[in-house]
C-alpha cells in the first residue's frame, strides 16, 4: 500500500543518530495496541493521541537542538522556530491517519473475501508500519535536525543583511557529498537574490551542507537563475523534490505534500481526544492530595495595572508581556488582552488575582494540550496546573506572528478542556 510520500533515505552526505532510542520501541508498542483496537472496532483515539504527540515530540526535539536558542520574543526567528514545531505535529497527525489507513485496509483477505484471523492481521499490520518508526523516522529526525540548523542561519543571515549580504554554499567535503551538491561548492549569492534562497540547505534528506556568512564583498556572485539551472543540469528531479525551497523562509520542516496523509480528518478529532481516552483520572479523584492555590487579595482592579511588565511591543507597536513555558517557548501577552481581563465582570472571576500564577502555570504546567479551539486555523496551547481548590488554565493561540496568551480561567468543563494532543503531562 502506497501511504504517502515516503522519504528517500541517502547515505552520501550521512547521518545523525537517533536522539532517543526508546522512541522507536515506544512507537512499536503503541501501534500494537493501536492494531488490536482497529481489529476489534474499539476506540482508539488515546492511541492515536499518543502516537502524534510522541512522535511530534522526538521530531521537535531534533528541530531544537538543530535551532538552538532564539533571540527573544517578536522576533523572526523565534516566529520560524514556533511555526516549525506545530508544523512537526502536524506532521506527525498525518503519519498516525496513515498508519490507521494501512491497518484498516488490511483488515479484509481481498483474496479470499473475508475477514482476516487476528494473528494474521496483527503480523501484517505491524510489519506494514514498522518503517514508520524506524527507517522513515530516522530520516525524519535528521531533516529536523538539519532544517533547525539552517532556519536559524537563515534567520540570523537576513537579520544582518544590511551589513553583511552576501553568503557562501559549503559542502562538508567528503567522499559521502552528493555530487549535485558538489556543482554547488563554493558557489557564492546575495541574501536579497529570492531565486538563489531556494538552494538554502538543506537540499535534500540527510544533507549536511550549509550556506557561510562572508565578512565583505565577493569578486563574484552567482545569480539565482544561473545557480538553478546548474542544479537542475545536474539534478532533474531537484525541482520537483518539495526541496527547491527555502524553509526558514517557508517556516515549515515539511511540505504539506510531504504529509503522509490528508490531515483534516485527523484534525477533527483530535478535539475528541480527551483525557478519559488516555486513561487518565478526573480532577476530583485526585484534588484531595493537592496544595490549594493562594490569591493576594489585596489585588485589585484599581492596582493590578502595576503587574503588567512591558518587554517589547509588537509589530503594531502594541506593548506586550514576555513569558517563557517549560519547554523555553517564548509567549507574549498583549497589554490590551492583560486590560480586558482584569476589569469589569473578570474581576467576579478573580482573573486579576490570577495573573502572579501565570508565570508558574506556564514554566511548571501539570498538563498541555494542543489542539485548535472551535475549529479554528490556528494552533492552541492549553497549560493546566491543578490544585485543591480549582484547576487554572492558560490558553496560547499561535497566530501569523507570536504565541500569544488569550485568556486564563477556572477550568468548568473538564472534558473539553483536558483534551486534544496531550504533549506534557505531570510526572
Amino acid at each position: 500500500m502506497q501511504v504517502g510520500n515516503v522519504p528517500t533515505i541517502h547515505n552520501c552526505c550521512g547521518t545523525h543518530p537517533v536522539a532517543n532510542g526508546d522512541v522507536p520501541s515506544f512507537l512499536d508498542r503503541l501501534n500494537e495496541e493501536l492494531a488490536k483496537q482497529t481489529y476489534n472496532d474499539e476506540d482508539s483515539l488515546g492511541t492515536q493521541g499518543r502516537l502524534i504527540a510522541k512522535e511530534g515530540l522526538h521530531l521537535v526535539d531534533g528541530l531544537k537542538q538543530g535551532y538552538g536558542v532564539t533571540t527573544g520574543w517578536n522576533t523572526p526567528d523565534t516566529l520560524a522556530y514556533q511555526m516549525m514545531e506545530f508544523n512537526l505535529f502536524e506532521f506527525a497527525e498525518s503519519k498516525t491517519e496513515a498508519r490507521l489507513a494501512a491497518m484498516t485496509d488490511l483488515l479484509i483477505d481481498k483474496e479470499k473475501l473475508q475477514i482476516r484471523s487476528f494473528e494474521d492481521f496483527k503480523k501484517l499490520a505491524l510489519k506494514e508500519t514498522s518503517e514508520f518508526n524506524e527507517e522513515w523516522l530516522l530520516a525524519e529526525y535528521n531533516l529536523s535536525i538539519s532544517v533547525g540548523q539552517n532556519a536559524a542561519a537563515y534567520n540570523r543571515f537576513m537579520s544582518e543583511i544590511d551589513d553583511f549580504p552576501f553568503v557562501q554554499y559549503q559542502t562538508v567535503g567528503d567522499s559521502r557529498v552528493r555530487s549535485q551538491h558538489q556543482k554547488l561548492e563554493g558557489l557564492v549569492f546575495n541574501l536579497s537574490d529570492k531565486k538563489a534562497m531556494k538552494l538554502f540547505p538543506p537540499n535534500g534528506y540527510g544533507c549536511r551542507c550549509e550556506m557561510i556568512q562572508l565578512p565583505s564583498k565577493p569578486d563574484h556572485v552567482t545569480s539565482g537563475n544561473e545557480a538553478v539551472e546548474k542544479m537542475m543540469r545536474s539534478d532533474g528531479k531537484w525541482k520537483d523534490s518539495q526541496f527547491a525551497i527555502n524553509r526558514g523562509d517557508l517556516k515549515q520542516v515539511f511540505t504539506n505534500e510531504q504529509f503522509y496523509a490528508d490531515t483534516k480528518r485527523m484534525s477533527k478529532k483530535i478535539n475528541d481526544m480527551s483525557f478519559d481516552k488516555y486513561h487518565l483520572e478526573a480532577y476530583d479523584k485526585f484534588k484531595k492530595d493537592l496544595k490549594p492555590i493562594k490569591l493576594d487579595k489585596s489585588i485589585t482592579e484599581d492596582n493590578v495595572s502595576e503587574l503588567f511588565k512591558v518587554t517589547g511591543k509588537t509589530k503594531g507597536n502594541k506593548n506586550f508581556m514576555g513569558f517563557e513555558d517549560y519547554f523555553e517557548r517564548k509567549l507574549i501577552l498583549p497589554e490590551e488582552v492583560f486590560k480586558r481581563h482584569t476589569k469589569g465582570h473578570y474581576i467576579k472571576e478573580e482573573r486579576h488575582q490570577l495573573v502572579p500564577h501565570i508565570k508558574n502555570i506556564i514554566s511548571k504546567p501539570d498538563e498541555v494540550w494542543l489542539s485548535r479551539e472551535n475549529n479554528k486555523k490556528n494552533q492552541t496551547l492549553r497549560y493546566i496546573k491543578f490544585y485543591k481548590n480549582k484547576t487554572i488554565v492558560v490558553l496560547c493561540e499561535m497566530n501569523n506572528t507570536n504565541l500569544e496568551i488569550k485568556t486564563w480561567f477556572e477550568m468548568k468543563e473538564e472534558k473539553t478542556t483536558r483534551s486534544g494532543l496531550l504533549i506534557k503531562e505531570k510526572g
